[in-house]
């Protein structure tokens, strides 16, 4: 081999090289930026995203800060705490009088009353299934011959049936406290001595949805009402192994829950809420809910706020923080009362300023972007170019708590009516059809209604059964 096939051959062995170290050194680079993409994901939790509580490792709870006073105050009562002591019932159901006949001493039976302590016991009694027979009669007009039943046999249908009272029971440990069918069975049949039939308590949920039927109508046409400010949200539920979603809408009076087999504008318009609406709609910048125009809406800042301090720990980017900060003291001056609409406009002038410092820079990044952009789908961005996105193009939804005094600061509201839902998939793990899913979100519905009314829970579904127009007055 002469030596110019020599240098022939290395050079192609270097160019070769050259193209191998080339590939392994974008191989290098995109394996770094999947691993800082996947230790995001990995240090993320409740605190720094929208992830529930639930989801959140026992070890990663054990070493957040705590919360509690480092002033090392024993736990319980302080000095000069009033305390909560029980104060005693004015009348008695019962009383008991203990005397002593004689001297524990010396056996003496000259002893007098000097004094007289009263001392109360709280307690309940045993349940047990109370059995009530009615006897109804029929009659024959000897005058027209028609055959009268008494209108009580349209009630009372079956030879043995169950009472209201206990229909009311079961339904709060069913519904309220998630108590499956199987567990409140052997409750029952151990408070009171009887079995009831997880059959049973199906057609209570059932029965009781029926006649909750004019209150969700009521509640429809309340939510629509103008100046409404209205909490939005949805999650995700399984119904015979297909996911479906719960949506609900809230205020701090009232709850509807509603299920479909869709998450957007499609079951949104099918549940005829949000297309009638005029007020206010609080969200999690879910795209479907700025569809309805004719609607003001407001954004949820506690997801913001998750979000800025996922960048601030994993990107350590100094806008996210002052953008953080600057929404938390807003929160506070309004909490405070002491947000006029002076500082307001300083807040809302500061916050539009430290987006714009960032400006140049992401607009620098989204030119690189559209230069490889492919044909097809959306122009992937990093987590921080998004949010920097949303925080400037929804600046006014964002900032209108600071601005109008009904407006909240975050979705609270909306996420803590959903929440009980999340413990039912958890006992339950999922609906059997559809219809039982609207069952449970009816029944819940009212409960969390009146609930937040302060009533009493079980008494009020006892009167739903005893009357089904009371329900329309919570829904007023």
């Amino acid at each position: 081999m002469n030596l110019e096939d020599q240098i022939r051959n290395l050079t192609a062995l270097v160019d070769r090289q050259n193209k191998q170290i080339e590939w392994l050194r974008n191989r290098v680079n995109d394996l770094e930026k999947e691993n800082k993409e996947l230790r995001v994901r990995l240090n993320q939790d409740s605190h720094n995203s929208s992830k529930p509580p639930s989801s959140d490792s026992i070890f990663r709870k054990s070493e957040r800060p705590s919360r509690k006073n480092k002033n090392k105050r024993k736990p319980g009562g302080q000095s000069g705490h009033k305390g909560n002591k029980m104060t005693k019932f004015a009348i008695a159901d019962f009383k008991q009088d203990h005397q002593l006949e004689c001297c524990p001493c010396c056996q003496s039976k000259d002893i007098e009353v000097v004094k007289m302590l009263c001392k109360q016991v709280l307690d309940i009694p045993i349940p047990k299934i109370e059995v009530t027979e009615h006897q109804l009669y029929e009659y024959q007009c000897q005058k027209c011959g028609q055959q009268i039943r008494n209108p009580l046999a349209n009630e009372l249908k079956q030879e043995v049936q169950y009472g209201p009272n206990i229909k009311s029971l079961v339904i709060y440990l069913s519904v309220y406290q998630l108590i499956p069918y199987k567990r409140l069975t052997e409750l029952i049949e151990v408070m009171c001595g009887h079995k009831i039939s997880q059959g049973s308590i199906s057609n209570f949920n059932k029965e009781l949805s029926v006649k909750l039927t004019s209150f969700m109508a009521q509640l429809k046409t309340v939510f629509t009402n103008p100046d409404q400010v209205i909490h939005v949200d949805e999650t995700g539920c399984m119904v015979s192994k297909v996911l479906h979603w719960m949506h609900v809408y809230s205020t701090k009076t009232k709850t509807l829950l509603q299920g479909h087999n869709k998450r957007g504008k499609q079951a949104m318009d099918h549940i005829g809420i949000l297309d009638k609406a005029q007020g206010t709609v609080i969200h999690d910048r879910f795209c479907s809910y700025n569809s309805y125009n004719q609607l003001a809406h407001g954004l949820c800042n506690a997801h913001l706020i998750r979000e800025l301090k996922s960048i601030e720990e994993n990107q350590q980017l100094k806008w996210s923080t002052d953008i953080k900060k600057l929404l938390l003291r807003a929160k506070d001056f309004k909490d405070n009362n002491q947000l006029s609409k002076a500082r307001a406009k300083r807040l809302q002038d500061k916050y539009e300023a430290l987006l714009r410092e960032q400006r140049p820079y992401y607009q620098k990044i989204e030119k690189q972007l559209k230069g490889k952009q492919s044909k097809r789908g959306r122009t992937k961005r990093s987590t921080d170019h998004n949010l920097f996105n949303a925080l400037w193009k929804y600046r006014t939804q964002i900032l209108k708590f600071m601005y109008n005094a009904n407006v909240p600061f975050d979705n609270n509201q909306a996420e803590r009516d959903l929440r009980m839902l999340k413990v039912k998939m958890k006992v339950s793990n999922q609906f059997k059809t559809d219809t039982w899913m609207n069952v449970h979100a009816t029944i819940r519905s009212f409960i969390s209604t009146a609930q937040k009314q302060n009533r009493n829970i079980i008494d009020c579904i006892l009167q739903v059964h005893q009357n089904p127009v009371f329900a329309s007055q919570l829904g007023v």
